[in-house]
């Protein structure tokens, strides 16, 4: 307790156990209220100085906090735009390449529930007369709606790799009289 506070309950206690200043318990009782009340009022002011500096302190750490999250955000901002930007170009990449090694074949008929991949691969081997075996395509599938005059979608082929599908590209001379409308890549 500090030494002001102290010298007035001395104050206080000594006035008391005298007993000269007061004419009655009540006014002794108005008394110690009254300095009472006073050492409150100073030590509550005290407190809430101390407590004001301390957040004044934490506000102002905050603040510096908030400042340097909002630096950082703006680079954080610019990082990912840049990686947005990479992230398309590699897409778009990607999609030449796949659509590289991709022909297009128009006409190629449906037998019902045929597996498209075995219809193809017959078609480039009798047709065409191009070796082709199942690992040198990754995929078959059909777009588009069906051609009105043979009942026929377009078929899509995804070659393993570039060589085999320029190889079963380049045997298009093959196709007249196959029934087949066109065959191009998918570029």
């Amino acid at each position: 307790m500090p030494k002001t506070y102290e010298k007035t309950l001395r104050s206080i206690s000594s006035s008391l156990s005298k007993n000269e200043d007061f004419d009655s318990k009540t006014q002794a009782g108005e008394f110690i209220n009254e300095h009472l009340e006073k050492i409150i009022e100073k030590v509550c002011e005290k407190v809430v100085a101390s407590l004001d500096a301390k957040m004044d302190a934490r506000f102002e750490k905050f603040n510096q906090n908030i400042s340097i999250i909002t630096a950082n955000l703006g680079s954080v901002e610019k990082i990912v735009h840049r990686n947005e930007d990479d992230l398309r170009f590699l897409r778009s990449t990607i999609d030449h390449m796949e659509r590289k090694n991709s022909l297009r074949i128009n006409g190629l008929p449906e037998n019902g529930r045929r597996n498209p991949l075995e219809m193809t691969i017959r078609f480039i081997r009798e047709t065409l007369k191009v070796k082709c075996d199942p690992v040198d395509i990754s995929d078959v599938f059909r777009i588009e709606k069906p051609y009105h005059k043979t009942g026929a979608r377009t078929t899509l082929v995804k070659f393993v790799t570039t060589l085999k599908r320029t190889e079963v590209y380049l045997a298009k001379k093959m196709l007249k009289n196959s029934g087949i409308r066109s065959f191009q890549r998918a570029i």
